[in-house]
């Protein structure tokens, strides 16, 4: 017999996202409804993050939230045949590179 888990979480469930600095590892969350565009600079040693002028980095991050929040509002009574929802690592931070 083979055992699998999974971690799924449904895209209405996303309330935040959290932005890490790779230089102090300092953290920003942003709730969804509050994101207003990708902060230039950590807050605690000003490492510049995603900067406008950067362009595609800055612009996929935009589009990733303003993707999120289109699911976020889609109304139940909205006819849809499938479900969607993602699925992460088991420890939940396979991107991040060993300390």
């Amino acid at each position: 017999m083979t055992q699998e888990t999974r971690n799924i979480i449904e895209l209405k469930d996303v309330i935040a996202a959290e932005f890490e600095c790779k230089g102090c590892h300092s953290r920003i969350t942003v709730p969804l409804d509050k994101y207003n565009g990708n902060p230039s600079q950590c807050p605690t040693c000003e490492k510049q993050w995603l900067l406008p002028i950067n362009g595609h980095a800055d612009q996929k991050v935009r589009e990733l939230f303003a993707a999120m929040r289109a699911v976020a509002g889609l109304s139940p009574d909205i006819p849809i045949g499938v479900e969607v929802r993602l699925q992460i690592s088991a420890s939940g931070r396979a991107s991040r590179e060993p300390d």
